[in-house]
């Protein structure tokens, strides 16, 4: 007589389509987090160029504005057209401020969809 060895732990197809989806589920989780924290640390790149963009924008039109450290007298050509320009400076500080605001914002839910930027003064 043959001795038939039964196994010990079987299977069903039924519990392996489960085992199947539940492990191509975490899967694609996983790429789905990669993907998401690969576009918050784009966001937070831009995020930082806007961010440096304005500080450099304030820090050049306050000290080129100010004679005490321009060096130039308020008389000068060069000082009076800095001066005349420096309200379009002040907006374009504003405008990279603003778009620092939104990609932080992006950053922070990278699940959302990013809306196209407002032109730049």
């Amino acid at each position: 007589m043959h001795d038939q060895v039964t196994p010990r732990f079987r299977i069903s197809i039924r519990s392996l389509l489960v085992i199947v989806a539940a492990c191509a589920l975490l899967i694609a989780l996983g790429f789905e987090i990669a993907r998401l924290s690969f576009r918050s640390g784009t966001y937070r790149r831009i995020e930082r160029e806007h961010e440096l963009e304005a500080a450099r924008l304030r820090i050049m039109y306050d000290t080129k504005a100010n004679p005490k450290y321009s060096g130039l007298r308020p008389n000068d050509v060069v000082f009076k057209l800095i001066k005349k320009r420096i309200p379009r400076m002040e907006k374009i500080a504003k405008y990279q401020d603003a778009m620092k605001v939104k990609y932080d914002h992006l950053a922070d839910h990278p699940w959302l969809e990013a809306p196209a930027d407002p032109p730049s003064p």
